[in-house]
C-alpha cells in the first residue's frame, strides 16, 4: 500500500499495527523498514525455508536466511507468533532456541521427516501449539489453549498428555493426529485422536 502513492505512504508509515508480519521472503530493504516502522509492536514471523519454497515462487538461500535470521532475532522477545516450516535437517535452534518469552502461537512444520528437538525452548506465554514431524521432549507445556500434534515420533507418553491436561485447564482443542511410539507407556496406534 505504501508504494501506491506519497498520500497512501503518509497514511501507512505511521500505522504500526501494519508493520508488524515479517516474512522470509521479504527483501532486507523490506525487514529493514517493517523492523523500523513496527516500533515495540509485537510481531508476527513466518520462516518457510528450504522445500516450503515452491509456495512462495522463489528459493531461499542459505546466505538470505542467515541475513533473515541477523535482522529479526533481536527482536525474538517481541514475537507474537511464529510459522516456522523447514527441513528436518535444518538449525532448528536457530529460531526454536531464541527466548521468545512473548509468544503465544507457534506453528512447525518439518518436511518429510519427524525430528526429536532436545533444543532450548524459551516460550513461558505459549497458548497455542501445531506441530507437525517435530517432537518438543522432555518439555513442560502449561496453559495452553489449543495443541495440535500430527506425525511426531516419538508421540508424547500418556503422563505427558496427562500432565498437559492437568496444566492447561482451558484446553480447548487437543488433536493428536498420526503420532505413534513405542508400547512402553507411550501413545500408540492412533490414526487420529481428537
Amino acid at each position: 500500500m505504501r508504494s501506491v502513492g506519497k498520500y497512501w505512504m503518509e497514511i501507512v508509515d505511521p500505522m504500526h499495527e501494519l508493520w508488524t508480519r515479517v516474512s522470509l521472503t521479504h527483501d532486507a530493504n523490506l525487514l529493514s523498514m517493517i523492523l523500523q516502522k513496527s516500533s515495540t509492536q509485537s510481531r508476527s514471523i513466518l520462516y518457510k525455508r528450504e522445500e516450503f519454497d515452491f509456495i512462495d515462487g522463489a528459493s531461499t538461500s542459505e546466505e538470505k536466511t542467515a541475513g533473515f535470521l541477523q535482522y529479526i532475532t533481536p527482536s525474538a522477545g517481541r514475537w507474537k507468533s511464529l510459522e516456522y516450516c523447514a527441513r528436518p535437517d535444518a538449525q532448528h535452534e536457530r529460531m526454536l532456541g531464541l527466548p521468545l518469552h512473548n509468544l503465544e502461537t507457534l506453528t512447525v512444520h518439518i518436511a518429510r521427516t519427524a525430528v526429536n528437538y532436545s533444543g532450548v525452548f524459551d516460550a513461558p506465554r505459549l497458548r497455542e501449539l501445531d506441530v507437525c514431524r517435530l517432537s518438543l521432549s522432555n518439555r513442560t507445556l502449561s496453559d495452553l489453549r489449543s495443541l495440535q500434534i500430527d506425525s511426531c515420533v516419538p508421540g508424547p507418553s500418556v503422563d505427558k498428555v496427562h500432565n498437559i491436561l492437568k496444566t492447561s485447564p482451558g484446553l480447548e482443542v487437543l488433536e493428536l493426529a498420526r503420532t505413534m511410539t513405542s508400547p512402553t507407556g507411550h501413545l500408540t496406534d492412533l490414526d487420529d485422536t481428537h
